[in-house]
């Protein structure tokens, strides 16, 4: 296991950015779009959330070892697929057929192109159901990003061809919900306790000492900062982790920017966004 004496994404760039009237040494890891393209089929752009290669490259060698498992609970297009080529096992859950089948075709092409990978585990259904079946303390670490419609839902923009940054010049957003089952559909009660439901099977599949990274981020309604990052540290530490590290990046192309884009564009409406993340590290106790 990585000690936390180590620096998280040392050979990347920070800025200080005052945020809430605090300073934070901010990371930059600038755009992914070339290092997607050239690892994953076109299809891997049209998810609304992706999380950033570099970042969740970075975050899984601080928080394992070689040879050690990573999980996504919430995989998307498989992002976290980019740690097998770091020689780290890799696990990933996905509700949704649509974006389990770019996962698969992610690693026919990575054969194809005889790259050469670790272990891959992929899993279909809810990861709370899903996490029930694996052996408890079988995860070095987790990192993932909760599903969310905040952003979108607070823009009141519900728009399929939303135009990005990579190319695509489309989110799958249908896709992205299509299942009853997909958390974002929920309400804030049952949402809350869904919620609750994957970190208490979470806290069980991670071993004694393993980490878990949740990939949180704010949201404006008017002039206040809705802090969705307190209520991960809540909901983590209810369940039974303790909050190792807060972390802030600055991603340079999300959802919140394409919604307010589209906002301005189509309707004239000027919306507010959060720029940027959280990364909260929290550690299950020996």
């Amino acid at each position: 296991m990585v000690t936390t004496e180590e620096e998280f994404a040392p050979d990347y760039p920070r800025e200080e950015l005052f945020i809430n009237k605090r300073p934070w040494q901010v990371v930059n890891f600038g755009r992914d779009t070339e290092l997607r393209r050239s690892l994953f089929p076109p299809e891997a752009f049209e998810h609304p959330a992706k999380a950033l290669l570099p970042m969740v490259r970075e975050m899984a060698r601080y928080l394992t070892e070689p040879g050690e498992l990573v999980l996504d609970p919430f995989a998307g297009t498989g992002s976290q697929l980019i740690s097998a080529l770091d020689n780290r096992k890799v696990a990933l859950i996905e509700l949704e057929p649509y974006f389990l089948d770019i996962i698969h075709k992610t690693g026919a092409k990575w054969r194809e192109e005889k790259r050469e990978v670790t272990d891959v585990f992929i899993y279909q259904g809810d990861c709370r159901q899903v996490m029930q079946r694996l052996p408890q303390g079988s995860v070095d670490a987790a990192i993932f990003s909760p599903p969310y419609s905040t952003t979108m839902a607070s823009t009141g923009i519900k728009e399929t061809g939303a135009e990005s940054d990579t190319g695509t010049g489309r989110y799958k957003t249908q896709e992205y919900t299509r299942s009853a089952l997909n958390l974002s559909r929920l309400n804030p009660f049952f949402y809350t306790q869904a919620m609750d439901g994957v970190m208490k099977a979470l806290f069980q599949v991670i071993k004694p000492g393993g980490r878990v990274c949740v990939i949180s981020k704010d949201r404006r309604e008017g002039d206040n900062r809705i802090m969705l990052s307190e209520a991960a540290i809540n909901r983590a530490q209810r369940n039974g982790f303790k909050l190792d590290e807060w972390i802030k990046h600055l991603p340079p192309s999300t959802i919140a920017k394409a919604s307010a884009t589209i906002a301005l564009r189509k309707y004239n409406k000027e919306v507010d966004v959060v720029l940027d993340e959280d990364l909260l590290v929290f550690r299950k106790p020996e």
